[in-house]
Formats: C-alpha cells, sequence, structure tokens
C-alpha cells in the first residue's frame, strides 16, 4: 500500500471500497490456477523469500491500520485503495493483508522457480516501499491530536 498526505490531494472523497471485489479476484485466480501449477519443487530458499514477504506484508498492514489515527494521511495504493477506501477501517485491512498473502502464495506455487523468485522480490519490494513511505509519513509515530483550526498536524 501506498500512503499519501491528504494535504496534497484536493476534493478527497470518502469512497470506501469492498471486501467483495478482492474476495472475488482470490477466487477467479485460484480457479486460474487449477491444474496450471508448475512441477518445480519447493525449495528451502522459496520458503525463506516467501517469509520475507508476509513479514513485509504484516508491516504494511500493520502501517494501513494506522491511517484513521492520522487525520493528513490517505490510503493510495493502486489496488488498495479501491478495495479499502481512503480511510480503510482495520478489519478490513487484515482481512485484505490477508486475502494478498494467500494469492501470493498460491501464485508463487504455480510459478517456476526463476519466475517465482522474482514474483516473490517485486512482492517484497513492494510492501517494503509501502512500509518505508509510512514511516518517513509518520504513520508508526503517535497520532496528532492537536486542533486543527489552531495548529495543524505536520
Amino acid at each position: 500500500m501506498l500512503f499519501r498526505s491528504a494535504t496534497k490531494w484536493k476534493n478527497i472523497s470518502n469512497y470506501k471500497g469492498s471486501l467483495w471485489g478482492m474476495r472475488i479476484i482470490t477466487i477467479l485466480s485460484l480457479m486460474m490456477l487449477t491444474g496450471c501449477a508448475h512441477n518445480d519443487p519447493w525449495t528451502t530458499g522459496d520458503t525463506v523469500w516467501q517469509s520475507i514477504y508476509v513479514a513485509t506484508a504484516l508491516a504494511d498492514g500493520y502501517a494501513a491500520t494506522k491511517i484513521h489515527e492520522h487525520p493528513n494521511i490517505i490510503e493510495n495504493g493502486p489496488v488498495a485503495s479501491v478495495f479499502l477506501g481512503q480511510n480503510p477501517d482495520p478489519q478490513d485491512v487484515w482481512v485484505y493483508i490477508g486475502t494478498t498473502m494467500l494469492v501470493h502464495y498460491a501464485v508463487a506455487r504455480a510459478l517456476p522457480k526463476g519466475a517465482r523468485t522474482m514474483w516473490q522480490a517485486v512482492g517484497i519490494w513492494r510492501h517494503g516501499n509501502a512500509v518505508n513511505d509510512a514511516h518517513q509519513m509518520g504513520l508508526f509515530a503517535e497520532p496528532c491530536t492537536r486542533n486543527q483550526d489552531i495548529a495543524p498536524c505536520p
């Protein structure tokens, strides 16, 4: 997920996406993968890559659950903002992250060895970049509780 400061955007709507779309995508993805799995064995290296992916996805999910505590930050990820909205509910975030982790594993399991490693690395980079953005924007810090009319939050 990518985060942007709400002060940089004009006319921000309160659109709240539905997780039904993510559920449909998951079901269709799993249906398309049936019978297409590659015969390359799953290795210890694949498990390490997948574990790193899961860790970065969980950190990304944790950051996204903090958005509602920070009034100047919105969800701006190209996929997450559609399914979760700009100010996501923490429960929806965890369902979304859990779903993406399952789909990511299913796709990784179906890919041949070389493509599998690339798929996992890109997933790690994507979530890791979002975690870095969240940290730079202060999502892991205490939320701003100042009166916005007197002194705006940084």
